[in-house]
């Protein structure tokens, strides 16, 4: 069954006015927060910093870019994973697996992670840095 030209139009309204809708919202909590309130450090990454953060929402799913910088000569190790919450901070999706990565000396990792669920509207980085200290 075909739809009108009317109907595409006031679907299409529809769909665009809640994409608004929910970018608003984010956004509006977004400004509010700190990239210190969104991630979570296991220890202290003495030589890794956060250098930003953002999410967007892209097809009713959240997208997170997370920017890390090895601020020392040496290679450091760390692992991360996310948490996905709802409006209200309730996880929304099973506990993620613990994921490496590498930082070599003076470089900048972009990590970008999409939501695993369209209910995913905030989300908490865990963040751990095991061999961060000089020996």
């Amino acid at each position: 069954m075909f739809q009108s030209n009317e109907q595409l139009e006031k679907s299409m309204s529809k769909r665009i006015f809640s994409a608004l809708l929910m970018a608003l919202a984010l956004g509006a909590n977004a400004g509010a927060e700190t990239i210190e309130s969104k991630i979570e450090e296991l220890g202290t990454a003495k030589y890794l910093t956060f250098k930003g953060l953002s999410s967007v929402v892209k097809n009713n799913m959240l997208v997170v870019n997370v920017d890390v910088y090895n601020t020392d000569n040496d290679d450091r190790k760390a692992f991360y994973r996310f948490r996905w919450l709802d409006k209200s901070g309730d996880s929304v999706w099973e506990e993620e697996g613990w994921k490496p990565v590498l930082f070599h000396g003076n470089q900048t990792i972009h990590i970008r992670k999409m939501a695993p669920t369209p209910k995913a509207q905030d989300f908490r980085i865990e963040f751990s840095a095991e061999d961060n200290y000089r020996k």
